[in-house]
């Protein structure tokens, strides 16, 4: 029996394996230029938006990886979001000690503590006792505990956002009759509030092809609606359809938009996408 929704096949074609250690490759020169920024721009709060930074490439060069290698494997996409993170989080400390020794004149170079994890691991314990960097409107050096806490909150950036952006790629719908990722479209149309959501999605699934008449067109000016997105691949019978419902509220003169999923990737038949309109 068909499955209501997606559902990834599992599947793990060869060529994944060379693009992810592709992906892998290229955090290395982003380790070192994170290294670099946070080194010479030593204002915490800039670190935290620049550690974001480097978390979200390596999170987008592991969607890309995944994308190109077409995996549809969850565990091997989690494993290779964590070992990206992993080269790229060691990369940036090879090159983060190099800096920090530089200023003491007794620098091997980032490229040598790439090869030698040994002593990285035994300079960050001593950097741990010592501390490097002080925060704003201290003189004194973060090291111990609170270092801990620091590097602790980057190294949970630096491993979860690429593992996130793996099982995001990963969660994509595939079609495996025609070989390729489904295309999100977004449906122009504005639909009425779902107030019961789980009244709404035990319908549609009871009764999948009454899904048009389930859809009432909205206002224009509503400030809470319904918005509906289709994945759909060419030359494949079925589509999966995606909705939300969207409030809109005034605060201090500012727009807010809040959004909150109702029912994702919903196996549909690919004819009914063009009765949604």
């Amino acid at each position: 029996m068909d499955p209501m929704y997606y559902q990834p096949s599992g599947k793990l074609p060869l060529k994944t394996l060379p693009a992810v250690l592709l992906a892998a490759a290229c955090s290395i020169p982003f380790g070192w230029l994170y290294a670099w920024l946070i080194w010479h721009i030593p204002l915490v709060y800039i670190n935290f938006l620049i550690t974001l930074g480097f978390g979200g490439i390596m999170a987008v060069l592991m969607m890309t990886a995944l994308d190109h290698g077409h995996c549809r494997n969850r565990w091997f996409a989690s494993l290779a979001g964590l070992g990206v993170g992993i080269v790229g989080g060691y990369a940036q400390w090879a090159a983060w000690l190099g800096f920090v020794l530089a200023d003491s004149g007794t620098a091997p170079g980032w490229l040598y503590f790439l090869s030698h994890p040994e002593e990285v691991w035994a300079l960050a314990w001593q950097v741990n006792e010592t501390g490097v960097w002080s925060l704003r409107n201290s003189s004194e050096a973060v090291s111990g505990v609170w270092l801990d806490i620091v590097w602790g909150i980057e190294a949970v950036i630096l491993l979860g956002l690429p593992l996130l952006g793996a099982r995001v790629q990963v969660s994509k719908p595939f079609s495996e009759h025609a070989g390729s990722w489904f295309e999100k479209t977004e449906l122009s149309s504005k639909y009425t509030w779902v107030g019961d959501s789980q009244a709404f999605v035990s319908q549609l699934e009871s009764t999948p092809a009454l899904l048009r008449e389930m859809l009432q067109h909205a206002t224009e000016d509503a400030s809470q609606y319904a918005l509906a997105s289709v994945y759909q691949c060419p030359g494949d019978a079925h589509a999966y359809f995606n909705l939300e419902n969207v409030e809109v509220t005034q605060k201090d003169g500012k727009e807010k938009i809040e959004r909150r999923t109702v029912i994702e990737s919903f196996r549909i038949s690919a004819a009914l996408v063009g009765k949604l309109g």
